[in-house]
């Protein structure tokens, strides 16, 4: 559970921005910082910048 910034906060932050501009990934039991080290974690990245960043260089 993240203390620091609450899901609420996040969800919060999400509908601030037009639809389509913005995923929400959630790790389940993670803190603060251990979002990343979750197993679904680099599939999301992935998926996000594929489809916001598609001609990388």
């Amino acid at each position: 559970k993240d203390r620091r910034f609450p899901l609420a906060f996040a969800l919060t932050l999400r509908e601030s921005f037009s639809s389509g501009q913005t995923d929400l990934y959630v790790a389940k039991g993670a803190g603060h910082s251990g979002s990343s080290q979750a197993p679904g974690y680099p599939a999301a990245v992935r998926s996000f910048l594929e489809r916001h960043w598609p001609e990388r260089p």
